[in-house]
C-alpha cells in the first residue's frame, strides 16, 4: 500500500490529479493492465519489492 499513497492524499486535499499522464496510459492500456493483475493473482505473484 506504499505506492501511490501520497499521490491519493494529495488529490484528497487539493481535488487535482497531479499524474494525469499515467491516468491516461492506464486508460487506453485498461484491459491489458487488468489481464497482466489477474494473471499475477493467479500465480499468486503477490510480492511487492522490486
Amino acid at each position: 500500500m506504499n505506492e501511490g499513497v501520497a499521490d491519493f492524499v494529495t488529490e484528497l486535499v487539493t481535488r487535482l490529479n497531479i499524474n494525469l499522464h499515467i491516468h491516461e496510459y492506464g486508460k487506453v492500456h485498461a484491459c491489458e493492465i487488468q489481464n497482466e493483475f489477474n494473471e499475477a493473482v493467479k500465480q499468486k505473484n503477490t510480492d511487492l519489492k522490486p
